[in-house]
């Protein structure tokens, strides 16, 4: 028989185990293909307005694509080798060199590599279109997008691809050399070396990884100090470690011990689902835990990246709250001006002054939110009865402050004084927001009108605001606003909330693409990693099956047990990156200064969904086996 032939064969004989790799692999073709042709946009550098910024954002998104991609196709690639070890030791048994099976492997590598290109490509090409105008819409920008071939992006994806057949192909034939006919024919027993471990030391190490897990989580949420760089690497070194030996020790030493409750009377769906998940959640341990990891980082990236976009207009709300603002002393002409051009356009505005000094001040027990104390410092200050007039809501007592430049989520200060020539307030209320725009003042305490009063040096340095009625009229307005103001280099005036607006909707929105890419294709290929592992067990225990059905069970009653262990599988890893994910956002929690609950809740349901599509698969091809491995 010619080795073509016997490629042939071997292809359309494995084609049931290496279909939901091969899609994947054409999946993560196409994403890669679209990812490039997007960096290589000249729409896209021409919209976005930090066209630099968004070139590295690229290139770092290309790179962690084809590093998931690499990682993906290698660890499949292993997992396969295992199931087709007897396999590949009966064609040397019946003869075959080992020169010749490498050269079947390779040919075989060649053909799905240059289809799974092809294919990808092609779907990259026809898709490329939509995902630009999904980019631009997003953007909210209106762009005329054509049908777009990159060459650049043709060569990058070539190279990548390229890289994987270099790379599986090197895998290929190691893995024929190093292994040794016995070797390949018990290749399927191989598992990740464990060794047993003692009970004592089995039940200091379940609670040492519970409770390095548990002071990871801990710690995150009281990271803002002046030892912030140490606390992150702890909150890392902890949950990473914890994680580990919560699969390798706390998970099969709780199941173990709930078994023991049972005093063996464990049912026939326990025997199949609790003995096999503690060995096999042993022998996995190290993959396990880079899942829930980087499924824990991908989906805080994602999360993060939808709660800055969802909350743009409402993030600048609380930086901006003054729609236009003008430095009386340096923009009296621009504000006149400006005004003239809102009247003539018929724009219905208020407009209001605020009168506002800085000075030194001491502080006792005073911090902006991150845990490092301040002394003293040269705030602004300002009267609430103006900020109130000019539309930010705010109520000071006398003798009281509130204080506007809070870090991180609004706080009640205790025992907090701020000393101001010669009079000591007591700071009630810190807030994560601007009272004048970020931009013109950040650090401002509002005082009552009467403290005010009393502590205004001879000094003073006023502000015009103008707030649009109809808020559907910014955008005109801020027209305006930026051509009285032709030359930058002559009238730099402050950004708007506009102009905000739109920088957090671009750069939120490049970062929901780029994070959006990585999740998908991340997911797909772990999702896949999760149903090859099942698959292969499934494999490996098809004598068991034969053995039960012999003895009298049905397939369904096996079902029963082995759903439940492929369940907890896809679960476990899933519930603690999860975890692991609540936990990440609580810590840049400040980040946020809005509710970020809807955006996280439907981020984390998409993530599930995905997953309980891959258990679902991998459920009914289990069922499949099993029945065709009982009737043969």
């Amino acid at each position: 028989m010619k080795l073509s032939e016997l490629v042939r064969r071997n292809m359309l004989a494995n084609i049931r185990q290496y279909y939901l790799y091969f899609f994947s692999l054409i999946f993560s073709v196409m994403l890669y293909f679209i990812f490039s042709t997007m960096q290589y946009s000249e729409l896209i550098t021409q919209a976005v307005s930090f066209s630099q910024g968004i070139g590295a954002s690229f290139r770092s998104g290309v790179f962690f694509l084809a590093a998931i991609m690499l990682v993906f196709v290698t660890y499949a690639k292993n997992l396969f080798f295992k199931r087709r070890g007897r396999e590949i030791g009966l064609y040397q048994l019946i003869g075959l060199s080992r020169g010749a099976v490498i050269r079947m492997l390779l040919i075989e590598n060649l053909i799905m590599m240059t289809l799974a290109a092809l294919v990808g490509t092609l779907l990259g090409l026809l898709f490329s279109r939509l995902f630009l105008l999904l980019f631009f819409e997003i953007m909210r920008f209106d762009m005329n997008v054509g049908f777009q071939i990159s060459t650049a992006a043709l060569l990058q994806t070539g190279a990548l691809l390229i890289l994987l057949l270099v790379v599986t192909s090197w895998q290929t034939i190691r893995f024929v050399r190093k292994h040794t006919l016995v070797q390949l024919f018990q290749s399927k027993a191989e598992t990740e070396q464990i060794r047993e471990i003692k009970p004592v030391r089995q039940l200091l190490m379940g609670l040492a990884g519970i409770l390095l897990v548990g002071f990871g989580y801990w710690l995150s949420g009281r990271m803002l100090n002046a030892f912030l760089l140490v606390n992150m690497l702890l909150v890392l070194f902890s949950t990473v470690f914890g994680t580990y030996l919560v699969f390798r020790v706390s998970i099969g030493w709780l199941l173990t011990l709930y078994r023991k409750q049972m005093n063996g009377h464990l049912q026939f769906k326990h025997a199949l689902s609790l003995a096999p998940l503690i060995h096999r959640l042993k022998s996995n341990a190290r993959m396990l835990t880079l899942i829930a990891t980087l499924s824990a980082i991908t989906l805080t990236l994602v999360t993060g990246a939808y709660s800055l976009y969802y909350s743009a207009e409402e993030e600048a709300d609380i930086l901006y709250p003054h729609d236009f603002i003008f430095l009386e002393a340096d923009d009296a002409e621009y504000a006149t001006e400006f005004e003239g051009r809102m009247q003539e356009a018929d724009l219905s505005y208020k407009a209001h002054e605020i009168e506002t000094f800085s000075h030194d001040v001491t502080y006792e027990n005073f911090d902006q939110g991150l845990g490092i104390p301040i002394d003293s410092n040269h705030p602004t200050f300002v009267s609430a009865s103006d900020l109130s007039e000019a539309g930010v809501e705010v109520s000071v007592k006398p003798g009281e402050a509130v204080y506007f430049g809070g870090m991180v989520v609004p706080s009640m200060p205790e025992d907090t004084t701020v000393n101001l020539a010669g009079k000591s307030l007591e700071l009630v209320e810190i807030k994560n927001k601007a009272a004048l725009n970020y931009g013109v003042q950040f650090n401002v305490f509002a005082l009552n009108e009467e403290d005010y009063r009393a502590v205004k040096p001879d000094y003073e340095s006023n502000y015009l605001t103008f707030n649009l009625e109809n808020q559907a009229e910014r955008e005109q307005a801020n027209e305006m606003y930026h051509a009285i103001s032709p030359d930058p280099e002559e009238g730099m005036l402050y950004s708007t909330n506009v102009d905000e607006t739109l920088i957090r909707m671009e750069m939120s929105g490049v970062l929901i693409f780029i994070a959006g890419f990585l999740g998908i294709v991340f997911l797909s290929a772990t999702g896949s990693i999760l149903y090859f592992k099942q698959m292969t067990e499934v494999e490996e225990e098809k004598g068991s099956y034969r053995t039960l059905r012999q003895l009298g069970f049905t397939v369904g009653n096996m079902m029963s047990g082995v759903g439940r262990k492929q369940l907890l599988f896809f679960a476990i890893p899933l519930v603690i990156g999860l975890g692991h994910t609540y936990f990440a956002l609580k810590s840049v929690a400040f980040l946020f200064r809005t509710n970020i609950t809807v955006p996280v809740i439907i981020s984390i349901s998409i993530f599930t969904l995905i997953y309980l599509a891959f258990y679902l698969l991998s459920i009914t091809n289990s069922r499949s086996e099993i029945t065709r491995a009982i009737r043969g």
